[in-house]
């Protein structure tokens, strides 16, 4: 598990934590009905972001997005956010071995180059 920090370039902070979730492989049984479980191997990526409250979770979303699937050549999903407690997690499939700091990197220079917070409408 990796975790970096950031700060937006309009003073917000976020978390960004990244882990690597372990599989099961199934073979084949010794019968039509029977399924055999052969061990655990690294599968699925899991990116958890903490964010301040005032940040926009929307655009966290589609920023990451788009740099996990030029880094990693997958799209996430993302979940829906928690907006009282400023959480977004994405997952994604793993295709291959890939370099995790690499990726918080980029995804911490998006953070400090971008205005997140959320747009303050006027009441008519």
């Amino acid at each position: 598990m990796n975790q970096v920090e950031a700060q937006s370039r309009d003073g917000l902070w976020v978390l960004l934590k990244l882990e690597h979730l372990k599989t099961q492989t199934m073979g084949a049984g010794l019968d039509e009905e029977e399924t055999e479980y052969t061990g655990t191997s690294v599968g699925d990526c899991r990116l958890t972001v903490r964010a301040d409250d005032k940040i926009d979770p929307s655009r966290l979303i589609s920023l990451f997005r788009a740099e996990i699937k030029r880094t990693r050549g997958a799209v996430p999903a993302a979940m829906q956010p928690f907006y009282v407690y400023g959480l977004v997690v994405f997952e994604w499939e793993d295709r291959g071995q890939s370099d995790d700091d690499s990726l918080l990197s980029s995804l911490k220079e998006l953070v400090t180059i971008s205005d997140l917070r959320r747009s303050v409408v006027a009441p008519q």
